[in-house]
């Protein structure tokens, strides 16, 4: 039993009301005759100094109609009348064959129990039992994307457990999916890289320091031509001073180039008022508002006071990093244990989504019974005449 508006319950104060009214009515003078009454002296406010039995039942179903009327309004629900809806199970898998090769059996039979299997490309394509065998290898799975949209189904996922697979850091979720992780699966994605000039990328090595080569191209993956189409949409501007020094710092040390647009297509924003988000830019957030870093390709950019003291020297790394993020540059693949893919998902506070989710579910009752009493009232009150 819950409430959904408590502090409609000022509303019980006017119980008061007909407490008072029976009250005044007793102390109230009443003219009593009998046939003696020419011999008495005159006495016209001789009281009666109580309330007869149908006066206490009168008040106290206009003290139950209040109540009732007042249960109306803080709108309360029974947990023994929500009706227990079935909750739909939907199998997140990433894009990988080896995967879909050793969880072939569970998918096949979640398709015939009629469960949805849904692949974590960027479409987030539904997939039967025929079309199993029909993926490409290693992508970045579009987790985010897949969640909010199924958000409120039991969740299980079937991964390979690299690091690189993920597009956020942290997921919030309403309940913690069942994680299933591939035991013979390798990571099947040549590594990326940065062109800097038709002879020469950027990428990371075995010892994840990011260098510049010019042998063994064919075996990496080219992922953009390392000249980047900037806006900076910041209104202060010392900070736009740093941005466009912290670029070209980034410039002189690692080739890449960056071409400052103010109209037109461009590859990259800054900004402290982020109004509209696309899927292929990649953004920086200036605005201090956390909620935004909730999108795969928005990085939050620390503006504290503490932070601007060395903004100079952290902002090139900052800046750098978020770009080899965006872009999948690394190094040797890493593979998360089963705990620490757990942990990337954060359940929502169950407490607060319940209240929201609420409604109030004894309305209809509480109106009839408050009906049944208003007629009782009325038939009382007419035969006691008041």
């Amino acid at each position: 039993m819950g409430f959904l508006s408590p502090y409609m319950f000022w509303g019980l104060l006017a119980l008061s009301v007909p407490l008072l009214i029976h009250l005044w009515n007793g102390r109230k003078g009443q003219k009593v005759y009998w046939a003696a009454f020419r011999f008495l002296e005159e006495n016209d406010n001789k009281p009666i100094r109580h309330i007869r039995l149908e006066q206490w039942f009168l008040m106290l179903l206009r003290m139950v109609f209040i109540s009732l009327f007042v249960l109306v309004m803080v709108q309360v629900f029974f947990d023994f009348l929500e009706n227990e809806k079935e909750v739909m199970t939907v199998h997140l898998v990433e894009p990988n064959p080896e995967l879909l090769s050793e969880f072939r059996f569970e998918l096949n039979q979640a398709i015939e129990n009629g469960d949805q299997v849904i692949l974590l490309n960027p479409d987030l394509e539904v997939i039967g039992s025929e079309s199993l065998n029909e993926t490409s290898g290693n992508q970045k799975m579009n987790m985010y994307k897949a969640i909010q949209k199924y958000s409120g189904y039991e969740l299980k996922l079937y991964l390979t457990g690299f690091a690189s697979s993920f597009d956020l850091p942290k997921y919030l979720v309403e309940s913690d999916p069942e994680i299933f992780i591939g035991q013979h699966v390798t990571y099947q994605g040549g590594r990326n890289a940065i062109e800097i000039s038709p002879e020469e990328v950027v990428k990371i090595n075995d010892g994840d320091q990011m260098v510049a080569v010019s042998n063994n191209l064919s075996s990496l993956r080219k992922v953009s031509n390392g000249n980047f189409k900037v806006s900076i949409q910041l209104n202060q501007a010392d900070r736009e001073k740093e941005v466009l020094s912290s670029l070209k710092a980034i410039e002189e040390v690692f080739g890449l180039k960056f071409e400052i647009k103010e109209e037109g297509e461009v590859d990259m924003v800054f900004t402290d008022k982020l109004q509209e988000i696309k899927d292929e830019l990649l953004i920086f957030d200036f605005s201090g508002d956390r909620i935004n870093a909730q999108y795969p390709n928005v990085y939050f950019i620390k503006v504290d006071q503490e932070r601007r003291l060395s903004a100079k020297q952290q902002l090139p790394s900052e800046i750098l990093n978020s770009i080899l993020h965006f872009y999948s540059i690394e190094g040797n693949p890493m593979r998360l244990d089963q705990e620490e893919i757990q942990q990337k998902f954060i359940v929502k506070d169950q407490q607060s989504y319940s209240q929201q989710s609420q409604k109030a579910n004894a309305q209809e009752i509480i109106w009839v019974i408050l009906l049944l009493v208003l007629i009782a009232e009325r038939i009382v009150a007419n035969k006691a005449g008041l």
